[in-house]
């Protein structure tokens, strides 16, 4: 079975490059996958105005897909993962389009024209 991980590529403040940094892929990849299982994540990704128990009705759904459809979408849908490890938190930046596939379903905040 090989080994993959993701690699420090910080450069903040115009440092170089740290090295010598990695995380393993399959841990940091099941954590992203598993906040996609509480629905506060969901309220978060789709806004204020999606109806009423969406975000529930999606993290449910969410938590029975096979892992290789998760990864999927998560690989189109998240540009950037950063760690911090002095506050144990990992932050999401998505793609502009990473909801549409949920809003277009759901029938939130700007629907599908019917001649679409």
């Amino acid at each position: 079975m090989n080994k993959f991980f993701y690699a420090c590529r910080s450069t903040a403040g115009g440092r170089p490059r740290c090295k010598g940094i990695s995380y393993p892929a399959w841990e940091i990849e099941r954590a992203v996958r598993e906040m996609f299982d509480e629905p506060q994540m969901w309220c978060d990704l789709l806004g204020p105005d999606i109806p009423e128990n969406a975000a529930s009705e999606i993290a449910a759904t969410w938590r029975v897909l096979p892992w290789p459809w998760q990864r999927d979408w998560l690989k189109e849908s998240i540009t950037r993962i950063e760690l911090n490890e002095d506050d144990s938190t990992i932050t999401l930046t998505f793609a502009p389009d990473a909801a549409k596939p949920f809003l277009d379903q759901i029938g939130g905040p700007n629907p599908p024209s019917a001649n679409q």
